[in-house]
């Protein structure tokens, strides 16, 4: 199959993430299409810099050591681990083009048409439209650091920690016209064990999604469109707010 995967470009937790799909998905054709340019009210960065002030200053210290670590051993890079987008790209030597602010743009629509996959996989900040989500021969599928419907939107698993859950998770569901809903492929609980962090318990839900995404891409493959079943309970987020943030440290628990 032909396949497109909508990365964010960052070096946390995607370049190891894709590195290990692309190397399981030999038999397809691989595509890529890297956001590059993030719009404010989804940007990840923008908010930790407005919100630094939230942070213990150790976390601050973490998170500028890991960027900088991720540059050098990107620059350094060994063919044994992804520390960068540029990385994988390289290594797999994979077509791929710039997203910025927007992938509904006529000229980002045009491209993907061009492309004619069969399968678009996401993973990241940006709102597909209709046309957009009309494109492949299948489908879109989007993967998601929770176990939907439960705690959809921005930053699901820090909202799962500091409502004291035991069980974060990771689903893969097709794509609609509403933000984290549609039929559920493939779903997988992940454990929150006690001195975890949210950045450690989003790097187990990274793992957790290769065989996930692999399995979903299988069940396409065969026109299986049965949808996982579950009970849970239908909840949405954006942003933490600070009350969210004083959720979190009254449960001991850290950022990063």
């Amino acid at each position: 199959m032909r396949l497109l995967f909508i990365l964010d470009d960052t070096s946390f937790y995607h370049p190891q993430f894709l590195g290990d799909l692309v190397k399981k998905l030999s038999k397809d054709k691989i595509y890529l299409g890297l956001v590059k340019k993030i719009p404010k009210k989804n940007n990840l960065s923008i908010y930790l810099l407005k919100s630094f002030y939230l942070l213990k200053i150790n976390e601050v210290f973490k998170l500028l050591f890991y960027a900088i670590n991720n540059k050098i051993k990107s620059f350094l890079f060994n063919g044994k681990k992804f520390h960068s987008m540029k990385n994988v790209i390289n290594y797999y030597n994979l077509n791929h083009f710039y997203i910025y602010d927007s992938i509904n743009k006529i000229e980002y629509l045009k491209k993907i048409e061009a492309l004619n996959p069969d399968v678009i996989i996401s993973s990241n900040s940006l709102y597909f439209g209709k046309r957009l989500l009309s494109i492949p021969s299948k489908c879109c599928i989007n993967r998601h650091s929770s176990l939907l419907p439960s705690y959809g939107g921005l930053w699901p698993v820090f909202q799962a920690i500091r409502c004291g859950e035991k069980n974060v998770g990771v689903t893969i569901h097709v794509m609609i016209d509403k933000i984290d809903k549609g039929l559920i492929l493939a779903q997988e609980r992940v454990k929150v064990e006690k001195n975890e962090t949210v950045s450690d318990v989003y790097e187990k839900c990274f793992n957790v999604s290769v065989d996930l995404i692999i399995k979903a891409i299988n069940k396409i493959k065969d026109n299986n469109f049965k949808s996982v079943t579950n009970n849970f309970e239908e909840s949405y987020y954006s942003f933490p707010k600070k009350s969210h943030w004083d959720d979190l440290r009254k449960l001991n628990k850290k950022f990063i």
